[in-house]
């Protein structure tokens, strides 16, 4: 989780024109001399503060509305057929009736949309990421027909978010959230570390207290310890998904009843990046596990010409902060070594994983891990790659659609909410233009996002994309040599007062990031503000 340190902290903030502070800082002089690290740390602090402000004004303007879509071509994941002239109504956000547009009658007053020659799919869902970045995670998800997340690594102030989204007060993707990671070795600040099996069930009640979705463990966990897990899991209700760890065999994670597995961990040795030696394929024969490959992730390690072309023109470069254009750029010069080779190559491997358990049909969830920091992975468009890289694998059109909208949903418990189009469900919902059972590169052909019955037409969905490359296009002029004054940096705080009075929860990890800046500078009377802000 690369620069998730700087990252954390401003996901919601909004409030003054974050701009004009960053272009005063340019022809002002700092009253306390920052380092050149604390200055990129202050950098990225106005920066995502103008992403959020963004963020809040694009949830203002989005609300749910009623609603009918007539004359649309629906493929609702329940079978494989494509229904054509098809009427969908939609009422509180929930699919309300379905059915032929010749039959069902459109009730006085709601807003229809003609989506004659188009195909209406349920919303895609990325069963693996991580919220913690920046506001520009929500935008470009649901910018891309994302409008479900699994997020992998919990704190309790994103059940508030969660909260906030399910309630349309924040536009956002629906949100489903783990536990913060659970392990015994203490890798960082974003794990909950536990000595020994009593801890571990002190950590998983807590947890399931606090009101996550589910429990993950992650790479270091003894056995006694996992069993220790999964035991008071069951007890509380919550299922265990993640990482199976390093000292436990492929055989002993599936009998202990993972009910997702990430990464292909433990069907790949983490320590060697070799196939595991276990018979993976006769293990994993009719088991209710789903795997989520997340293949994409390898293409952290690409080098030279292939990434410089995707810095080149992937079209989702022109979304991402200049910080880690940056970063990427350094990364694509450096030579391919005998680790990141090994690293390269390791896809391969997936891609065989994947390949041989799709003769027994196993189940797949896409996951991307996006928002983890890790390099070349743009949050929305990555999970458009990761699909089409499962159908250049061989899956079919429909099954790789299955595991962005029904299988996820199913994984997870939650059939009854999403996945599918069948009246009661969420109304989530993709428009496009083309067949995605013809081609899944289809998926790309976006004319309307629909979440919780908020409509994004073309229109706004370019509105979105264009907050978050305007956001990114002005920082980039301030990237070096940022200095921010004691005026600038109050204002800053002038807006967490303010969010603090609109009840609006402040992410801990901000706080306490402003607060080791401020201290840095003895800016007492701020250290003050801010403390005050967070009671």
């Amino acid at each position: 989780m690369k620069n998730c340190i700087l990252s954390f902290f401003l996901l919601l903030l909004w409030g003054r024109d974050a701009t004009s502070v960053l272009s005063a800082t340019k022809s002002n002089t700092a009253s306390f001399a920052w380092t050149e690290q604390q200055s990129s740390q202050w950098h990225f602090l106005f920066e995502e503060a103008e992403m959020a402000k963004a963020h809040h004004q694009l949830s203002q303007e989005h609300k749910p509305q009623s609603f009918a879509i007539v004359h649309a071509s629906l493929i609702t994941m329940v079978d494989e057929q494509v229904h054509i002239n098809q009427t969908i109504v939609v009422e509180d956000g929930r699919i309300v009736s379905m059915g032929s547009s010749n039959s069902i009658s459109v009730p006085q007053g709601l807003r229809v949309i003609d989506a004659q020659g188009q195909y209406l799919i349920p919303g895609l869902t990325d069963s693996h990421v991580h919220l913690l970045t920046s506001s520009s995670v929500y935008l470009l998800n649901l910018a891309l027909g994302v409008t479900t997340v699994r997020d992998m690594d919990g704190f309790p102030w994103m059940l508030k978010v969660r909260e906030n989204v399910q309630n349309n007060l924040l536009l956002g993707p629906n949100m489903y959230v783990s536990g913060t990671i659970i392990s015994m070795y203490p890798m960082d600040w974003y794990m909950e570390v536990v000595e020994d099996a009593a801890g571990a069930r002190n950590v998983v009640g807590e947890q399931s207290k606090t009101g996550y979705d589910f429990i993950k463990v992650h790479n270091v966990i003894e056995e006694d310890v996992l069993r220790a897990i999964f035991d008071e899991a069951g007890k509380q209700g919550l299922d265990v998904v993640g990482h199976v760890p390093h000292d436990i065999s492929l055989e002993l994670g599936l009998n202990l009843g993972y009910r997702t597995m990430e990464h292909f961990k433990s069907y790949i040795i983490d320590r060697t990046l070799s196939l595991t030696d276990e018979d993976y394929v006769a293990l994993t024969k009719g088991r209710e596990v789903w795997n989520t490959p997340t293949m994409s992730i390898w293409g952290e390690h690409q080098r030279g010409d292939t990434a410089f072309d995707f810095l080149e023109n992937n079209e989702g470069m022109a979304y991402v902060s200049p910080r880690d254009k940056r970063e990427w750029l350094a990364l694509a010069a450096q030579p391919v070594d005998g680790l990141t080779e090994l690293r390269q190559n390791a896809l391969n491997i997936e891609k065989e994983i994947f390949r041989n358990l799709m003769t027994i049909e196993a189940k797949f969830l896409a996951g991307t891990d996006s928002g983890s920091g890790a390099a070349f992975l743009i949050p929305g468009f990555v999970l458009h790659n990761e699909l089409g890289i499962m159908a250049d694998i061989g899956l079919s059109p429909f099954k790789t659609l299955e595991t962005a909208t029904i299988e996820p949903a199913r994984a997870m418990r939650r059939e009854s909410e999403f996945g599918s189009l069948e009246v009661g469900k969420r109304a989530d919902m993709v428009l496009l233009s083309k067949n995605p059972l013809a081609d899944v590169n289809n998926l790309r052909a976006i004319k309307t996002v629909f979440v919780r019955g908020i409509v994004l037409d073309r229109g706004s969905l370019d509105e979105i994309l264009n907050h978050v490359e305007t956001v990114y296009q002005d920082s980039a002029e301030y990237l070096d040599g940022f200095m921010p004054t004691r005026d600038n940096i109050g204002e800053l705080i002038g807006d967490l007062e303010a969010l603090h009075e609109d009840g609006f929860v402040i992410p801990g990890f901000y706080v306490a990031y402003m607060l080791q800046l401020l201290e840095a500078a003895e800016y007492q009377e701020e250290i003050d503000r801010v403390q005050r802000s967070n009671e």
